[in-house]
């Protein structure tokens, strides 16, 4: 379960990495501008306020996969032991994840509150909407094969 819920997790959070850099570019703010405030998350909103590529940038991509995997992993979890349900457990997953990101780290921590206002709230919801479909059907493809296996075992 590990190795597919953090694989999924790393391509959702690609996924939305890239739409949302592509997003920042065309609305001007810059296309490092995202990976830089994930960044600044953890070297605080100063550091992450800079439009170019540098150290910033490659701590805020690391932080982004390492978290796309970490929730990749918990929402896999949720869809195998309470839901079976991989796409809309995603999509829901992705939903309430935003709205914790943005109500409630955002409130607390000074670079995740950087990063909320770098965003408009229909391009951070949608991003995190994209990240649980993107994530149902990744984790689903690589399901398959376990649960072809399973269902032969017990000879359906």
């Amino acid at each position: 379960m590990l190795g597919h819920g953090a694989l999924a997790g790393i391509i959702g959070g690609l996924a939305i990495a890239a739409t949302g850099m592509g997003l920042s570019a065309i609305r001007g703010a810059g296309f490092w501008s995202l990976p830089n405030g994930i960044g600044g998350i953890v070297s605080g909103p100063a550091a992450g306020a800079t439009r170019d590529f540098g150290a910033i940038t490659v701590t805020g991509v690391l932080l982004h996969m390492a978290l796309s995997a970490i929730f990749g992993v918990a929402t896999l979890f949720a869809v195998r032991r309470l839901t079976r349900e991989y796409l809309r457990t995603g999509i829901a997953s992705g939903l309430a994840l935003w709205l914790f990101n943005y109500y409630f780290i955002g409130l607390f921590v000074p670079g995740a509150h950087a990063l909320a206002e770098l965003n408009p709230v229909w391009i951070g919801g949608g991003l995190h909407l994209l990240f649980g479909a993107v994530f149902g059907i990744a984790a689903k493809q690589l399901d398959r094969p376990a649960q072809q296996a399973t269902a032969a075992a017990a000879g359906h």
